[in-house]
């Protein structure tokens, strides 16, 4: 499936570069969804109060101010967090058939990091099961996951929250490494690989 272009407004501020980012990701675990929400149009009224109208062109999402139009969600987006977005519902769209397939599209639940990381792993370009074995571990709970059977090895701990984080797209590798939130330890190369993958999967969430 080909990726979902984005036409951005002028000059976009990095809340939305991040809507941008959430939907692109979205359209790539589920186009249905993203392709029957925004028809024929959404307004979207973003944290400053000011709208911006999202609309499909063939495989073009256009984003542009929206004019004069009552919004049909609110978004809550931080420009210095990683958090994903958090979405709320005026009452006359919460409860109509729009308002569900709008909720379908617009969800920022994180997929659980075991099953988010193995679809990452499995759909990697940069390196396949034989370039390296990864085992991933929350080391509160013990949950583990391994991966690949490749002679070198590499290894990432966090808590689950920043495993969910990461393999759901919301933030870089490189960022959590040096921000001490995961620690991965093995070759300099398989770490750029891993770190490079996120970006090609993701649309980098901007940081």
């Amino acid at each position: 499936m080909s990726d979902l272009l984005i036409q951005l407004p002028p000059k976009p501020d990095l809340t939305v570069l991040k809507l941008a980012a959430f939907i692109q990701r979205r359209y790539r675990l589920d186009p249905s969804a993203v392709s029957e929400a925004i028809e024929p149009l959404v307004v979207i009224k973003m944290n400053d109060g000011h709208l911006l109208s999202l609309s499909l062109r063939e495989q073009t999402l256009i984003i542009e101010p929206a004019g004069r139009h009552s919004p049909d969600l609110h978004v809550q987006l931080s420009p210095f967090s990683d958090a994903p977005p958090q979405f709320l519902w005026p009452w006359r769209t919460g409860l109509s058939s729009r308002g569900q397939r709008l909720k379908r599209c617009f969800t920022s639940q994180l997929i659980p990091w075991p099953t988010a990381a193995r679809t990452f792993l499995d759909q990697a370009t940069s390196f396949n099961a034989q370039s390296f074995q990864l085992t991933c571990t929350d080391p509160r709970d013990g949950q583990t996951l391994i991966w690949g059977y490749g002679p070198s090895a590499l290894s990432i701990e966090g808590e689950k929250d920043r495993l969910a984080l990461f393999f759901n797209g919301y933030t870089q590798l490189f960022r959590e490494m040096v921000t001490g939130q995961l620690n991965c330890q093995g070759s300099m190369e398989n770490i750029a690989n891993l770190a490079d993958e996120g970006l090609k999967q993701w649309i980098a969430w901007p940081c």
